[in-house]
């Protein structure tokens, strides 16, 4: 298993959050930061190892969280 930095950029391309993970390998981690839901992209690390930018994904593909009542 191997951690991983997610940094999540805003519209000028800066990093405006990070979330940190662990997968198996880069493989797992490039799948999961291709669907990530970010208007603006992402980028991946391991440690001082850029993996790769990847590009914005519709928020809306993606499920809305279930109504409370």
């Amino acid at each position: 298993m191997v951690g991983y930095h997610l940094y999540v950029l805003d519209k000028l391309g800066h990093i405006a959050g990070r979330s940190d993970f662990v997968w198996q390998d880069d493989a797992a981690a490039i799948r999961f930061a291709e669907t990530y839901p970010c208007p603006h992209g992402v980028e991946l690390w391991a440690g001082v190892r850029r993996i790769g930018k990847f590009e914005s994904n519709d928020v809306a593909d993606f499920p809305a969280a279930p109504a409370l009542h």
